[in-house]
């Protein structure tokens, strides 16, 4: 019935193309249709008989399809046909009375003007409501119901594919709507859809899916990759800023891309496979990533491997390696940091990427992360029985700030161990710290409490400001690899990282440098003064064994 009630609106849509040959059709259809009622009223004995009630079909259906001006125009000629020339009773002879067919006349009229009203009246509330359901009341770009429906349509007319759906994310809204406000941020919107506009495709559509995202669907007709896209996106929004109430704002924009048919057979899965390589982008804090099978935590074999690993850490499936922190002045270890690896039985030896994020998702990461810290305070107190000594770096999650139970733990934990707090380095992100300030600075400074070390990871991504870092209990400051890889030929680059290390010695902070995976860049770190270093260019995460012989004979493996 919902299909039949579609293609009816789809016929009636097409009748309002001027001069359309559906349109022709039509008012053939009812002239036609008007002749045949007339001559059939005149051959059943005339105007006396029922039969000249049949007038009103052509007048109706002219009203539902041209509605005033084709009820009345309809009407008109009803009148006049069935008028003064039509016998009231053809069998006597005898003809209308002027008034008889002046009133019926006026009767058509009517009807047909005022069914012509309601259909014009029930179009407009169609209509409000298609705006209501399918665009967007701020923007009026349409939204994901009007995307849905283009994609099922798209699919249709292109079976063979390739469709590319393209989700934009504006990753900063949330700090510009508490920054600017719901006013300020209302016309930042308006300015990213209206900019938007002039680097799509003539003729591609953009999609307010939610509202921080927007969608542009690629088709053959479309005469544009994705690449190109993205790159018309980057140059429409990092080469000018936008301003909002006379202050400049940087739009931050992330990007999730989904193929038809590489990644998803229908509308509904291509849609969703789309934000699960937006979120892929977001988590990886890349510009844009393609949806990955291996990645969707979404999939059955995911679900799965989620659901085995509290049995996996009760059969010790999980192990830890460890990657050395350099001191750079003296190119000794200074520490080490602890990585979880899983040796499943059927896939091998997994990476972090390949669990880590699914159980960052579930309530399960509190459980593991108390296993983690449970093992590094364990193999501390095994390695100071060896006469080893050293500190380990263990990360923590944002979810695990909010988890009341992980300083009582942590505290039980070390005195039972009767480990060294301040050898245990807790590491946490900056954008972690940042997603609730408060409850991570309260969080943080009862760790600090306990003794423990607390390092801010991943420095210079997220939204930190020198007045905050100096309230955070912190003793280290990681910075990421992103800046650290382009010191060698970024004057930008090294001179933020130059500027790190100042401001942290001038805190009292200690700095350790992520990503060091050339001596060049080692080089440059040591005339910098910064403290620390970690990458490949010193060495690659290692298993306990192969790292206590390293620390044994540092030159065997670098």
């Amino acid at each position: 019935m919902f299909n039949l009630k579609l293609k009816l609106v789809s016929v009636l849509e097409s009748l309002k193309s001027p001069g359309g040959p559906k349109r022709k059709a039509a008012i053939w259809v009812i002239a036609l249709l008007m002749l045949a009622v007339t001559a059939f009223v005149y051959l059943m004995g005339g105007n006396k008989y029922v039969y000249a009630h049949l007038i009103y079909i052509p007048i109706l259906l002219a009203a539902v399809i041209f509605q005033v001006r084709g009820g009345l125009y309809a009407a008109i000629v009803a009148g006049l046909l069935l008028g003064p020339l039509m016998p009231l009773d053809r069998a006597t002879g005898e003809m209308q009375q002027p008034a008889n067919w002046l009133t019926r006349l006026a009767l058509f009229i009517l009807v047909g003007t005022m069914f012509g009203l309601a259909v014009e009246l029930l179009q407009y509330l169609r209509q409000r409501a298609d705006e209501t359901a399918y665009y967007d009341a701020l923007t009026s770009l349409p939204n994901q119901n009007r995307l849905q429906l283009v994609l099922e349509e798209a699919i249709r007319q292109y079976r063979s594919g390739p469709l590319k759906l393209v989700i934009f994310n504006l990753d900063n809204y949330i700090e510009l709507f508490y920054t600017l406000g719901t006013k300020a941020t209302t016309n930042l919107l308006l300015q990213v859809s209206r900019r938007m506009h002039y680097f799509v495709p003539q003729g591609t559509e953009i999609y307010q899916l939610q509202t921080n995202k927007f969608c542009i669907l690629l088709t053959p007709a479309s005469g544009i990759s994705e690449e190109e896209l993205l790159d018309k996106v980057d140059f429409a929004f990092n080469t000018e800023v936008l301003y909002v109430e006379s202050i400049p704002v940087y739009v931050e924009i992330s990007s999730g891309i989904a193929a038809y048919p590489a990644h998803a057979d229908n509308a509904e899965d291509l849609l969703l496979k789309a934000g699960i390589a937006l979120y892929a982008a977001k988590r990886m804090s890349e510009r844009y990533s393609y949806y990955q099978a291996q990645t969707d935590w979404t999939s059955r074999g995911h679900l799965e491997l989620l659901s085995t690993i509290p049995g996996s850490l009760a059969r010790n499936e999980f192990v830890l390696h460890y990657q050395p922190v350099y001191d750079v002045e003296k190119c000794k270890i200074h520490s080490v940091e602890a990585l979880v690896r899983w040796r499943h039985p059927v896939k091998g030896l997994l990476y972090p990427a390949a669990f880590l994020p699914e159980i960052e998702n579930t309530a399960l990461i509190n459980y593991f992360t108390r296993w983690l810290l449970a093992r590094v305070v364990e193999k501390l107190a095994a390695w100071e029985k060896r006469g080893i000594i050293l500190n380990v770096a263990v990360n923590i999650s944002a979810k695990n700030l909010r988890d009341e139970e992980l300083v009582p733990y942590l505290a039980v934990k070390l005195q039972e161990m009767r480990v060294d707090p301040a050898r245990l380095h807790i590491e946490v992100t900056e954008s972690a710290v940042m997603e609730d300030l408060k409850q991570a600075t309260k969080v943080l400074t009862k760790l600090k409490g306990l003794g423990v070390k607390i390092a801010l990871d991943d420095f210079g991504t997220g939204f930190t400001s020198l007045a905050s870092l100096q309230r955070l209990p912190v003793d280290i400051v990681k910075i990421d690899r992103a800046f650290i890889r382009g010191i060698c030929h970024n004057d930008k680059d090294r001179a933020i990282v130059a500027a790190v290390v100042t401001m942290a010695a001038a805190l009292g902070l200690e700095v350790t440098a992520e990503g060091v995976e050339a001596e060049e860049v080692l080089s440059l770190l040591k005339e910098m003064q910064c403290d620390h270093a970690q990458g490949y260019c010193l060495s690659k995460p290692l298993p306990e064994a192969e790292l206590l012989r390293l620390l044994d004979c540092p030159e065997e493996i670098k």
